[in-house]
């Protein structure tokens, strides 16, 4: 299992939240890379209490964005 932070290269940092900027190209060789690992029986590990969140702002943090994007749902639930 690899993380979606081992996968993704750094581009720049602001103050202490990292930013990345990927090309077109690269984030759909990942969601082909990704469709293809789940279709042959890889699973989502939801990880909400990261380490490296400990000093992001909220909003730039997994338990944020899975929030946000399934507002009224449990994120192990909407990620399968």
């Amino acid at each position: 299992m690899v993380s979606v932070d081992t996968i993704v290269r750094e581009v720049f940092t602001l103050t202490d939240t990292k930013i990345r900027i990927e090309s077109e190209l690269d984030i759909q060789s990942y969601l082909q890379n990704l469709n293809y690992a789940l279709d042959h029986g890889a699973l989502i590990n939801f990880q909400s209490n990261r380490v490296v969140d400990d000093k992001r702002d909220l909003k730039y943090t997994n338990i944020f964005t899975v929030a946000d994007l399934f507002p009224n749902e449990n994120p192990n639930i909407a990620l399968i």
